[in-house]
């Protein structure tokens, strides 16, 4: 359906979902859930999200000229790809903008702040947002003190970097046993599912010498390893394994 008429939508990652639902309790409308690529979707008034200021990753307003795939009413069987998470109904359909904006930006410094993965990585970002060095290539040595202090947490984690801004180093590949990847382009690369019409593209594996491999990934494993689809990774990402809030997921189990 059309949306920027009765309604625009708040498309929201899955990660955030269930809190922000338990935030608004009685105050949520109606909610789509997208199971499929783990979205959810909050009905607003027209316009009252427009001037948000927040991530495309963590929420993405649409509006005119977008369309928004809609359940039947009372569709919430949870084995459906597209059902209501919260059920539409004639007092339960929009949301209030302003009480969203303020149940997601709580959830989202909840999640961000309890996710254990990679402190030195936001600290980075952080930095570069707003460094005018950085963002010049220019020589920055607060820049070069978190850069090391990311590529020493990213070792220990024995991940590979995300930007290409970010090359691998030769102390990177100083592991005291080498990692093995390999990749069927047919099947789940988490639980071996094989033939599976509705597997999803979640990255990219660059080979030093070769076309290198999708990483696909299975409806339930995408929800249970929490992973952006490929063709939502933000402008700037080269492929790596990203979580539906965009923040790096490490990379894919290796071989045994």
């Amino acid at each position: 359906m059309a949306a920027g008429n009765a309604w625009d939508a708040v498309r929201v990652p899955a990660r955030y979902g269930p809190g922000v639902i338990s935030r608004l309790g009685t105050t949520t409308g109606a909610v789509i859930e997208d199971t499929h690529a783990a979205h959810l979707y909050w009905l607003v008034h027209p316009g009252t999200a427009d001037k948000w200021n927040l991530s495309p990753q963590h929420a993405t307003i649409l509006g005119e000229t977008a369309y928004v795939a809609v359940p039947p009413p009372g569709e919430a069987d949870p084995s459906y790809r597209l059902r209501w998470a919260v059920p539409l109904t004639p007092t339960s359909y929009l949301t209030n903008a302003p009480a969203l904006l303020t149940a997601l930006t709580a959830e989202i410094e909840t999640v961000s702040g309890s996710w254990g993965g990679d402190p030195d990585y936001r600290a980075l970002l952080d930095h570069t947002a707003t460094c005018p060095a950085c963002n010049a290539h220019q020589r920055c040595e607060t820049g070069d003190e978190l850069r090391a202090a990311e590529r020493t947490a990213r070792k220990q984690r024995r991940a590979v970097p995300l930007f290409r801004g970010d090359p691998i180093t030769p102390e990177d590949l100083c592991t005291e046993e080498p990692i093995r990847w390999q990749f069927r382009q047919d099947a789940c690369t988490w639980c071996g599912t094989g033939g599976d019409p509705d597997l999803v593209a979640v990255g990219l594996f660059h080979s030093a010498s070769g076309p290198g491999w999708i990483i696909y990934a299975c409806p339930p494993c995408l929800r249970r390893q929490n992973l952006l689809p490929l063709d939502q990774h933000p402008a700037g990402a080269w492929g790596g394994l990203l979580h539906s809030d965009g923040s790096p997921a490490g990379p894919p189990p290796p071989v045994s």
